[in-house]
């Protein structure tokens, strides 16, 4: 029985020393930043699973982790966020023209190992107003910069 209470007492012992403050660790961020996600990169979008069809090898400007739709289909920005924790820029949307309504969430996502390199995913839905067809994508991003921005 002695054996038994002097085991206890040391389990005990060895749990209240282990939460002390002393040993508790935080993980450190990587070394990562959004204004690193600028430039311009031929980006590649690999379709995960869409009924909107595919799309070519494009170049496309990132500035900031953000990828600005053209001017002429009336996007408006919704929200963007950065995670240093995972290097990710989370940006949504909302566009309307004559023609089209669409919504595009984009999340771009640094290689600390390779700063040229973003990678990520894009989902998508979109509206033909005038058709009344409609539909919606998941899409997969591979990326690497070419030049900085000017």
């Amino acid at each position: 029985m002695a054996v038994v209470n002097k085991i206890i007492i040391l389990l005990i012992f060895l749990a209240l020393t282990s939460c002390s403050p002393g040993h508790i660790t935080t993980p450190e961020l990587p070394d990562c930043f959004r204004e690193e996600q600028s430039g311009l990169y031929i980006m590649s979008i690999t379709v995960d699973e869409s009924n909107c069809g595919s799309y070519p090898l494009l170049e496309v400007k990132i500035k900031d982790g953000i990828i600005y739709p053209a001017q002429d289909v009336g996007c408006g920005l919704e929200s963007s966020v950065w995670d240093r924790a995972e290097c990710s820029t989370t940006t949504q949307f909302s566009c309307e023209d004559n023609s089209f309504r669409m919504f595009l969430e984009w999340k771009l996502i640094s290689h600390v190992e390779d700063r040229r390199r973003i990678s990520g995913n894009l989902y998508l839905t979109m509206e033909d107003i005038q058709a009344g067809s409609s539909c919606e994508g998941w899409y997969i991003l591979n990326s690497r910069k070419v030049r900085d921005l000017e």
